[in-house]
């Protein structure tokens, strides 16, 4: 810090505080003229330059300074270019892995379920065969039953006790066999449960009986009867296979007819019989009367029972 030098006050000056105080306060110079005070220094600043002007207290950058501050913010704006880049970059190597584990995640979850809807499957498909064995073990049990108990007591028809029902005049539970060999001290029952169980063994014979025959050459109708509709339906179902069978190949089955039905179907033969060419035509298990073909065998041609 710069020291101030005392001012030496001339001696010729009177005092302030004697007479003559008032009187010119400065010293006059030889020509006469009273001398201006000499400016104080102003103090420069420590960094500025004394080739530059400039104005006290602001700082001057040189040249260099500036190519140096220039380069330096450069290399700041590089990396943070180069930052910007790489958290790009980042961004996108982890969405593209986030995108790949969703579609794995998905994909094994798929699959996950696809197994496991295969193995419900298999369970279930397991489970439904052991319901329908179940089933129709309960159903065949029920008929043994019903037979057990049919077989104790007369079958009531309508429930009115007094009113025996035979099966065999049931057209719904009743089908007739044509051409089954005659043995002399056959088992007619067992004869029927023979021929239905080339067919349906499943299927239970309540019982059978042959009727008389009409013809000397040929053997009597055999009316077997069932425990259920359904049994003498899926019987007529698979007739073809019994010309598969040698002892089988000349039998016909067809379905068992009402009181009406027979008399309808014997009236339409005996008309037949009265026209001139009414052997040319034969009445077909449904009642329809059809021309007879060249090679058709006439054993279909005999009334039903």
């Amino acid at each position: 810090m710069s020291t101030k030098t005392p001012t030496k006050v001339p001696t010729n000056v009177p005092n302030k505080s004697g007479p003559g105080a008032d009187v010119g306060k400065r010293r006059l110079s030889s020509d006469g003229q009273t001398p201006k005070p000499t400016p104080k220094q102003v103090k420069m600043a420590t960094n500025s330059s004394p080739n530059t002007p400039g104005k006290s207290g602001r700082s001057n950058i040189s040249h260099a300074d500036y190519e140096t501050f220039v380069e330096k913010m450069t290399i700041i704006a590089d990396a943070v270019d180069k930052l910007q880049k790489g958290q790009s970059t980042l961004q996108s190597i982890v969405e593209s892995k986030l995108d790949k584990f969703k579609n794995e995640f998905v994909q094994g979850i798929n699959e996950k379920f696809k197994a496991m809807k295969s193995d419900i499957d298999l369970e279930l498909s397991i489970h439904k065969n052991k319901i329908d064995t179940l089933s129709q073990t309960i159903d065949s049990i029920m008929e043994r039953l019903e037979l057990v108990e049919n077989g104790d007591r007369p079958i009531y028809e309508s429930g009115e006790r007094g009113v025996v029902h035979n099966p065999l005049e049931d057209p719904d539970f009743t089908i007739i066999a044509t051409n089954v060999k005659f043995e002399p001290s056959e088992d007619i029952l067992s004869v029927a449960k023979e021929l239905v169980a080339h067919l349906d063994d499943s299927a239970q014979v309540v019982a059978a009986a042959r009727l008389k025959n009409r013809k000397i050459d040929k053997p009597g109708l055999v009316k077997i009867s069932f425990a259920r509709v359904e049994q003498k339906i899926r019987v007529l179902r698979a007739k073809r296979k019994l010309g598969e069978i040698s002892d089988y190949r000349s039998v016909f089955l067809r379905s068992s007819k009402s009181h009406t039905e027979r008399l309808i179907e014997l009236n339409a033969r005996t008309i037949l019989n009265e026209m001139p060419n009414g052997k040319d035509f034969r009445i077909t298990a449904n009642g329809r009367i059809v021309k007879k073909t060249d090679n058709e065998p006439n054993t279909r041609d005999e009334s039903s029972s």
